[in-house]
């Protein structure tokens, strides 16, 4: 069956995706970011200064007080987190679309197979990433395009092992033709992902100790990367796996399958992986 590609179809296959492998995604987000969220308390809680306050979710320390150590520790933890979640959403990634080639991967597979290629996998993240904010800043016209346009680039790397600006390629090649649904699908996801966190940052705009802002703060970052990222991650596959599945039949050796039903075994010569 040939897939619908408009931007509804790349959402509804997403959440189905995400519906139906909710379980595996989150035995790989949740352990990673709970990892990240101890480290990140356990550096940012002893940088705080004493007296320290958080009144409307901004930090004040007494007069002569110094929040040099706590900024230093406030980028390691953007760092740590940022890295984390490049590597999560690659073993998702990873396992998703494994499943839909009908070679479905354990969650300790597909992180393996995203940690064989982390390099490759935060490098392939950081050009897409440069590409959007650079094009962005160019009157914001060529940031919107690259959102569609390298929709595919980290699913080429962890289906295909297309590296570097190979995977910018392959996505722009897939995309071609079909770059408004394909954008129209990202951009959503992106909305509802920014607005999630933005709705949690909103919500524990505390007062009282720095302690207890620090570890509300965890706790809501927590939840939305285990409920919200991964359904953001398999919109991104369903626009890689819908667009390959149209434009390259013959590289699908199984049953598309983007309902309910799970794809079928695929054969030992399948290329698709």
């Amino acid at each position: 069956m040939t897939p619908s590609l408009t931007p509804g179809a790349f959402l509804r296959h997403g959440f189905e995706l995400y519906r139906r492998n909710a379980d595996p995604l989150w035995r790989i987000v949740f352990p990673l970011t709970l990892a990240c969220e101890v480290v990140i308390l356990l550096v940012v809680l002893r940088s705080i200064p004493s007296g320290a306050e958080v009144i409307g979710g901004t930090i004040y320390v007494p007069a002569g007080s110094s929040l040099g150590a706590f900024n230093a520790a406030r980028i390691f933890a953007e760092v740590l987190f940022g890295v984390t979640g490049v590597l999560a959403s690659g073993a998702m990634t990873r396992l998703l679309v494994a499943s839909a080639a009908g070679r479905p991967e354990s969650p300790g597979d597909a992180l393996r197979h995203a940690l064989a290629r982390f390099p490759s996998l935060l490098w392939v993240s950081i050009l897409v990433s440069a590409a959007i904010a650079g094009g962005t800043l160019l009157l914001f016209v060529p940031g919107f395009y690259m959102v569609g346009a390298l929709a595919a680039a980290v699913p080429a790397l962890m289906a295909e092992d297309r590296r570097g600006f190979a995977a910018l390629r392959r996505s722009r090649e897939l995309v071609r033709g079909e770059w408004w649904p394909a954008f129209c699908a990202t951009f959503v996801v992106g909305v509802v992902l920014a607005a999630v966190g933005f709705g949690v940052e909103r919500g524990l705009e505390l007062n009282g100790s720095v302690t207890g802002f620090e570890l509300a703060h965890a706790a809501g970052l927590l939840i939305v990367e285990i409920f919200v990222t991964p359904f953001a991650v398999a919109t991104v596959a369903a626009v890689y796996l819908d667009l390959r599945a149209a434009k390259e039949p013959e590289t699908l050796p199984v049953a598309y399958a983007p309902g309910p039903a799970a794809p079928p075994a695929a054969p030992a010569d399948n290329p698709w992986l």
